[in-house]
């Protein structure tokens, strides 16, 4: 659709919200009109005139005034909400809301509220102390243990004979119940959970209590979690945990002969072999320093930012990730309460947790917008584009139903912002690191080759 001049009353409410009365012309009416025509024609066609030549008042009759209506309201809805704030140069940071609408021939009429970034002062971006991480070198012994789970991963299992003992190496299914105390935890909980014995996968120092024992045994042990343990409700605790092994198999590991080492990838030799894994450990290190690097870059850009931020859009941040968090502990058949039992926390220390966290991303979220802004960072429709069919692919969904769902909510602007502010990032990575930066973009190009 064509741009025209809208009319605005803009008012600036509490709490860094902006609401704006819209006001389109006929002439964009008209020009919406015409296109939800086309679009209905491609679907239909009305006897007697051809497709290209109906007229516009015959498709409203066909379709009914009051429907035809509502669709070039939800046509005109998001393009004039984003040629308004175009227009204003506003850059809105949450969805929009909508309030009263309207729509006759001759006019239609709007009122949309969003949040936007408060005022706030951004230090010298461009002389932050930044530590570099160092990169891990890659030993010999990593590289054995990356063989050696390669080997494990082209396995052969084998059951066992009857009564044979589970030893070191094998691979065991187990039935696991656990009390700390009188009370059953939700942490001691497992249903046919696999583990090879001797790694320790499921507890640290757990698997000796297996070594010995056969399939189908029940067994009651005593088992103490260290107090670093990372669950806070099994730290320092002794759990009395029964047992029941439903299976066991014994791991044959592939020999390191040519058949395994083509199988691999046409590797010649075993050296052949280890030097391609070499490279993939000294990657994943780098990828580790560069992502250590991120955090850092953004923590001493955080400490120049001085700026108040509403407590309604911390509020109103955080609020959404606990929601995901509560529906993904949802998905894995856990509760928020047990979630905070393994924190150690109550909802109220994790909430303020939550809280500073958003009120960071928030910050830096500014400044980088900013930084884009003052260093002439921009973003092509085309990029926009791309993001939204990336989402489509990912998210296994057709483009049409994550447009419709980011044009009812405003997200195109948001989507902008978000590019906009990695670009940014990526200017100061660039700026602080043009090594590293340079590195990982000829890697990520060659990956993505």
């Amino acid at each position: 659709m064509a741009k025209v001049k809208l009319n605005i009353v803009k008012k600036e409410l509490e709490g860094s919200r902006i609401q704006l009365d819209v006001s389109a012309p006929a002439e964009s009416v008209k020009e919406a009109s015409k296109s939800v025509a086309k679009q209905i024609l491609r679907h239909m066609s009305i006897p007697g005139f051809r497709k290209d030549k109906t007229p516009l008042a015959l498709v409203k009759r066909q379709v009914g005034a009051d429907r035809f209506m509502e669709y070039v309201q939800s046509e005109l809805l998001p393009f004039t909400y984003y040629e308004a704030v175009d227009q204003e140069g506003i850059q809105p940071i949450s969805e929009v809301q909508y309030g009263e609408k309207s729509l006759t021939d001759s006019e239609f009429k709007f009122q949309a509220s969003f949040a936007v970034a408060p005022s706030f002062q951004l230090g010298d971006y461009k002389n932050l102390k930044v530590e570099t991480p160092e990169v891990e070198a890659v030993t010999d012994d990593s590289v054995n243990s990356f063989l050696e789970q390669l080997r494990n991963k082209h396995s052969v299992k084998s059951d066992v004979s009857e009564g044979e003992e589970i030893k070191n190496g094998d691979l065991v299914s187990l039935l696991i119940r656990g009390k700390i105390g009188e009370e059953e935890s939700p942490f001691l909980k497992h249903y046919n959970v696999s583990t090879l014995v001797g790694e320790n996968q499921l507890y640290p120092d757990f698997d000796k209590h297996l070594v010995g024992h056969k399939k189908l045994d029940r067994f009651e042990v005593d088992h103490t979690f260290g107090e670093d343990y990372f669950n806070k409700a099994l730290s320092g605790k002794t759990a009395k945990i029964e047992i029941k092994v439903l299976t066991h198999k014994t791991v044959t590991l592939p020999e390191m002969d040519s058949d395994f080492l083509k199988s691999l990838g046409g590797f010649e030799t075993v050296e052949d072999l280890k030097q391609a894994i070499r490279k993939e450990i000294e990657s994943s290190n780098k990828e580790a320093a560069r992502k250590k690097l991120r955090s850092n870059l953004q923590d001493s850009l955080y400490s120049i930012i001085q700026c108040d931020v509403p407590a309604g859009l911390v509020r109103e941040l955080s609020e959404a990730k606990l929601h995901d968090l509560k529906l993904d502990l949802e998905q894995k058949k856990s509760t928020f309460e047990d979630f905070l039992t393994s924190q150690g926390k109550t909802e109220e220390e994790y909430t303020l947790e939550v809280d500073k966290a958003s009120e960071k991303e928030l910050k830096l979220s500014f400044a980088l917008t900013r930084i884009a802004d003052q260093e002439g960072l921009t973003v092509e429709e085309n990029e926009v584009s791309w993001r939204i069919r990336y989402t489509a692919m990912v998210l296994r969904k057709e483009v049409h139903e994550i447009l419709e769902f980011v044009e009812s909510l405003g997200r195109r602007v948001l989507i902008r912002a978000e590019i906009k502010q990695e670009k940014a990032l990526h200017f100061l990575e660039n700026l602080y690191f043009p090594a590293e930066t340079e590195s990982a973009a000829g890697e990520e190009a060659s990956a993505e080759a």
